[in-house]
């Protein structure tokens, strides 16, 4: 599901739940579910930036 979407879309769901966490309107349910899915949000992101550092330093070593 992740593995579509580009870097700024995942980023971008990923202010707009950090945004609905920091309002405090969340029942705890739909905040923990907010939470389980950031946590996969930035582990996909995460990924994203060490595959681009990667494809960096191939680029800088040629």
């Amino acid at each position: 599901m992740d593995e579509k979407k580009t870097f700024e879309e995942k980023n971008k769901e990923l202010e707009e739940i950090v945004s609905k966490m920091d309002s405090g309107n969340l029942p705890l349910e739909e905040m923990i579910k907010c939470y389980e899915r950031a946590q996969i949000l930035i582990k996909s992101l995460k990924s994203d930036l060490d595959n681009f550092k990667n494809l960096i330093e191939e680029y800088n070593n040629k």
